[in-house]
């Protein structure tokens, strides 16, 4: 009798809801930030997390400005000092930029984003950000300025 009793005992536990487990988890995830940030093989010898995500962001406004202001985008569109450019990380590596002035048509606009791409080709290859151990797609937007001749 007594053996029965325990056993019943153990089979009545509330057994662990996996639904609230599973939202309990994602509440605790910080789903705005990335454990770590895309970056390129230059800036993999840095030491923390924020001394690697300057490097990157300098390396990535530096290089596209050079590839920019080394090309006919001046010549085509005289009238722009700078563009601000929203660049997509993809897990798999691939990156896609879409240019985020609202002063230039939407034609232009086209234009500009395939001469981007096709700059881009030069680029370092860009590691994608990574959450919890999977790569994830980021996007930020940096400004690029045009040097005044």
């Amino acid at each position: 009798m007594l053996i029965a009793l325990v056993s019943c005992q153990q089979t009545s536990e509330k057994t662990v809801d996996e639904e609230q487990l599973l939202q309990e988890e994602l509440s605790k995830i910080n789903w705005k930030e990335v454990d770590e940030f895309p970056t390129v093989l230059t800036c993999e010898t840095k030491g923390t997390k924020e001394e690697k995500k300057d490097c990157f962001f300098d390396y990535l406004t530096t290089a596209l400005s050079v590839q920019i202001n080394s090309d006919s985008i001046q010549n085509l569109y005289p009238e722009l000092d700078s563009l601000r450019i929203k660049i997509t990380v993809f897990p798999n590596s691939k990156v896609a930029f879409k240019t985020q002035n609202t002063n230039i048509p939407e034609l232009n606009i086209g234009k500009l984003d395939s001469i981007l791409t096709v700059k881009s080709e030069n680029l370092e290859k860009i590691e994608p950000a990574i959450k919890r151990g999977i790569k994830v797609k980021t996007q930020f937007e940096i400004p690029i300025y045009f040097n005044a001749d």
